[in-house]
This record gives C-alpha cells, structure tokens and sequence, in this order.
C-alpha cells in the first residue's frame, strides 16, 4: 500500500525544523507523524533540487520548486 503523501506545507516544516530549528531527523519525524525515513527521503531530495533554507520570500507557497520534486514526490490532492 502506498504510503500518505505530504504537503508542500507539511514539507516546508519539514524543511523549517531541520534547518531554523536544527532539530535532528528523529525528532523531525516524530514531531510531524512520520518516518524517519519519510523525513531523510524528502531532506535529501530539497538537497538533490537544490533548495536551501532559508526559502525565497518570492516563493512562498513553494510552487515554484514543486516540479524539481515531481519525479519522485508528487503533492497531495486538495478534493
């Protein structure tokens, strides 16, 4: 069964916690409800995308690195 997938919101905390907070990857996942694999896999694809902490105030709702994830994340559906 496919695992749940998150958020560009979900993944912007994800991203906040490991960087601004400096929390590690086993605190990340449990504070959010995931794996820490979930959490390595969506770290080290922002890394393989080249996004960087802190993000762009231009992209807020970080759209415009959505389709640098789109081979191996797609987000979830809104309906």
């Amino acid at each position: 069964m496919p695992a749940e997938r998150l958020s560009m919101r979900q993944i912007h905390e994800v991203l906040r916690l490991r960087f601004a907070s400096r929390l590690p990857q086993r605190a990340i996942a449990k504070s959010l409800g995931l794996s820490q694999g979930a959490v390595s896999g969506y770290l080290s694809r922002a890394r393989a995308a080249g996004i960087v902490w802190p993000l762009s105030p231009l992209a807020p709702t970080f759209g415009r690195y959505a389709n640098k994830f789109s081979r191996t994340w797609r987000p979830a559906s809104s309906g």
